[in-house]
């Protein structure tokens, strides 16, 4: 359990780092010129909430905690990739084909940032998992 829990919150800590960047500084000026139109003057922040205590649960469950013969931090990485992959398609995809207007450049960028956000991510919380279980086998 302990093991568990510190990864998740590894997972949370480098994903709220990890985005805060790339929303907070790299990428901003362009989501908002893409889609300033379409964007609220307030901001609702449950969904954000909702989505980062939920997301490193998935990558914990679908990505880390995988019966596999042998685990590095490659499968970490890839597993993660794999999974932002699907996660952030589903949205930017989706938005492309509902949402009026909505840039394809941003599907394009969003999507692949959510792979690599999510790949980075695994690598880390795969390799805190993996020290944990191995400091938890040897005691």
């Amino acid at each position: 359990m302990k093991t568990n829990v510190i990864t998740y919150l590894s997972l949370l800590l480098s994903l709220l780092i990890f985005d805060g960047i790339w929303l907070g500084l790299v990428a901003k000026d362009g989501y908002q010129e893409a889609m300033g139109h379409i964007m609220r003057e307030q901001i609702i922040i449950w969904p954000w909430i909702v989505f980062y205590l939920l997301y490193p649960l998935a990558i914990l469950t679908l990505a880390i905690k995988v019966q596999l013969p042998s685990m590095s931090k490659y499968h970490f990485l890839w597993r993660g990739f794999v999974l932002g992959a699907t996660a952030y398609g589903t949205y930017n995809l989706t938005n492309y084909a509902l949402v009026v207007n909505w840039p394809l450049y941003i599907t394009i960028k969003d999507w692949l940032w959510g792979a690599v956000l999510t790949s980075s991510c695994s690598g880390i919380g795969g390799l805190v998992w993996l020290k944990m279980s191995i400091q938890r086998k040897i005691k």
